[in-house]
């Protein structure tokens, strides 16, 4: 759990500020009322950011700021006033932010500065500039947001350096460069990107370029030149939309209740891998999985206990899952798994490992007896599909789907294994397993 360090002599506010970010954050707090007592603190803890009063007895005049920023923690200034004079000093220091702490309202700005440096972390930032001044001037407002930072000097590095590291969020480019200009770079970047997977904001003294970048594909323009709070807004505001971009993304491909993919994902996503495995002759494996009399549990204990068994299956299944597997809830009760490069050994003993820990964790039922445990069994159907043996794949469905209702038919709790193609003599072709 990430630490935060809260720096503030008056120990009511001290006390409501810990009360509260705690509360609505989940961030572990430590408290200080001195300049003393956070430098010890500083020694004992590693801290994602802190938080600190200007004026305290022992550091009357903002002492406290220069001496945390020397440990390297990020730190945002809390001021009941601040004049044009003093905000002037703040902000040449290499702080985050300030915050005026004079309305329970701020504490929900603090968070969510605090929030976007922790985000931040897992961005990488590309800086495109051929002044080394420029970009060292960039990079150190980014860095001090916690953003991995890197940079070259033109677009044709720019290019280079994308294509070997594409989980890049942002590119800064300024529009004068030599070798590749901004523009240049941007429609470049625009052929293998879209404005849903990298962030663009070029930066120019010259207005008109700005028409020019948002044309050809960038999500912002900078004007040179800049202050620092409004270079960081504008960086921050351009990573949150793309955060909430992808989540929507993710949404759409994600099974609300359990988070593991959902119907639509998984069948568009076998479709492509079954075209993959059918021109390279690949083995591989399918899955299917039913919750075992889940309309009485539905009708016995209740729909939200249903759901929690739900989500034990599927908690299980991902667990027991190999990390090139994909695991989804195309149904009610129902799961698939589709086991990439799967020989039937392998196959065989991971689905035998998901019914088995499925059986031994239960799910807890509270009622006017009390709390109770509640056994949850799986039925599991499994298709071995021979290298160059996929050519139809509504029949290799079907064929997971007849394993499928082998297992129930044969009592519940149990994996029934069957290939593809099916072999001449059907009734024996598959293996079965039980409790």
């Amino acid at each position: 759990m990430d630490k935060l360090l809260i720096v503030e002599d008056n120990k009511a506010l001290a006390k409501m500020l810990s009360i509260h970010i705690s509360k609505l954050s989940g961030y572990e707090i430590v408290t200080a009322f001195s300049m003393a007592e956070a430098l010890a603190a500083t020694q004992k803890e590693k801290f994602l950011a802190a938080l600190l009063d200007l004026n305290l007895p022992d550091a009357p005049n903002g002492e406290i700021v220069d001496e945390i920023l020397k440990r390297n923690i990020p730190s945002i200034v809390l001021t009941g006033n601040m004049d044009e004079k003093t905000k002037k000093l703040v902000l040449q220091k290499p702080i985050v932010d300030y915050v005026y702490k004079e309305k329970i309202k701020d504490i929900d700005c603090i968070i969510a500065k605090i929030d976007r440096l922790s985000k931040n972390r897992t961005q990488k930032v590309l800086v495109v500039d051929d002044s080394q001044t420029v970009r060292s001037e960039i990079k150190s407002y980014l860095t001090r947001e916690l953003y991995q930072v890197f940079a070259v000097g033109n677009g044709e590095e720019a290019l280079g350096f994308y294509k070997d590291n594409p989980d890049i969020s942002l590119i800064v480019t300024d529009f004068n460069m030599p070798r590749m200009n901004g523009l240049d770079l941007a429609v470049e970047l625009r052929k293998t990107t879209t404005k849903n997977n990298l962030s663009i904001i070029g930066i120019s003294s010259d207005a008109e370029t700005a028409v020019g970048f948002l044309k050809l594909g960038a999500n912002d323009f900078i004007k040179k030149p800049f202050t620092r709070e409004e270079f960081v807004c504008r960086i921050n505001n351009a990573v949150e939309a793309l955060e909430n971009i992808q989540q929507i993304s993710r949404m759409t491909v994600t099974d609300f209740l359990t988070g593991v993919s959902n119907r639509r994902y998984f069948f568009e996503s076998f479709a492509e891998y079954y075209t993959q495995a059918t021109q390279a002759g690949e083995s591989f494996a399918l899955a299917t999985f039913d919750i075992d009399d889940f309309k009485a549990i539905n009708d016995t204990c209740g729909h939200a206990i249903g759901d929690e068994a739900i989500k034990k299956v599927a908690n299980v299944i991902s667990a027991k899952a190999r990390p090139s597997d994909i695991v989804a809830r195309i149904g009610g009760e129902e799961f698939c798994l589709l086991l990439p490069q799967a020989d039937e050994v392998s196959a065989r003993r991971v689905t035998e490992e998901i019914r088995r820990e499925s059986e031994r964790t239960p799910v807890t039922v509270t009622n006017d007896a009390g709390e109770q445990s509640l056994t949850v069994t799986v039925s599991i159907g499994v298709v071995s599909v021979a290298a160059q043996a996929v050519d139809d794949i509504e029949a290799l469905l079907e064929r997971a789907d007849k394993a499928l209702y082998a297992a129930k038919q044969g009592g519940r709790n149990r994996v029934v294994e069957l290939r593809y193609p099916p072999p001449e003599a059907p009734e024996a072709d598959g293996a079965e397993t039980q409790a």
